[in-house]
């Protein structure tokens, strides 16, 4: 189940293990596996606790081991990244916030958080390819990851492309109803793509808005016979 990030289920099946009478619930590996379910649903330190609990009944576990190693090294350097990134280090900090991800691919709602902050950046440092890249990248290890799918949803937004905006902030709104001032942002982006529906018929002319009913017609008059199908026939009058 983990391996096929379903970290609700195997969090779920872990906890009624723990449960039964018997000796499961004290079993090094269980104990190892129900720690691995509570990190990657974010609760280090009850994970923590359980991977401590399996070395004191098997201290030469050495999955367990790698397990703890792991964890201790992954919370070590991203706040060693934070602190880069917060010192407007911002390409030293995206480096050191993709190490962190490579320590344990599994851990995917924690590296969706990291990856948002390479996201940002990329934004500050003006790559905006890179920094797509990265929300695709966080989104693709949590897909429900609201925070990302309003950054991304903002990206599109800022592209003039607001058919994907809409998507991305209406699927934020599916997991989260009002934070990151989705529901503003997806009022904004409907508008701005209905207002790109309908027809600028200033920019058909070649003339300004506001242009005086002179402009207009002087301006319609040179596109009508521009246009006119006996100006543009490429055939005989025999045809």
């Amino acid at each position: 189940m983990l391996k096929a990030y379903q970290f609700d289920e195997a969090n779920k099946f872990s906890a009624t293990i723990m449960k039964k009478e018997g000796p499961l619930p004290t079993n090094p590996r269980i104990l190892c596996w129900r720690g691995k379910c509570l990190i990657y649903i974010g609760a280090d330190i009850l994970g923590k606790k359980h991977f401590q609990q399996a070395l004191n009944y098997d201290p030469d576990l050495k999955e367990c081991q790698i397990c703890m190693k792991n964890l201790k090294k992954s919370l070590r350097l991203k706040e060693e990244a934070t602190e880069v990134f917060k010192a407007g280090n911002y390409a030293e900090a995206i480096v050191k916030f993709e190490e962190v991800v490579e320590i344990d691919p599994l851990n995917a709602n924690f590296n969706a958080t990291l990856l948002l902050n390479v996201s940002i950046g990329h934004e500050k440092l003006g790559d905006k390819v890179k920094k797509l890249e990265a929300l695709n990248l966080a989104l693709k290890y949590n897909p429900k990851y609201a925070k990302a799918l309003v950054r991304r949803g903002d990206h599109f937004a800022q592209q003039d492309e607001f058919g994907e905006a809409i998507k991305d902030y209406a699927e934020a709104q599916e997991h989260d109803a009002s934070g990151f001032n989705v529901v503003p942002k997806l009022k904004d982006a409907q508008k701005k793509q209905k207002a790109n529906s309908r027809k600028d018929y200033y920019k058909i002319l070649g003339i300004q808005k506001g242009a005086s009913d002179k402009e207009i017609r002087s301006s319609y008059k040179k596109m009508s016979l521009k246009h006119h199908p006996d100006k543009n026939s490429n055939g005989t009058e025999e045809e």
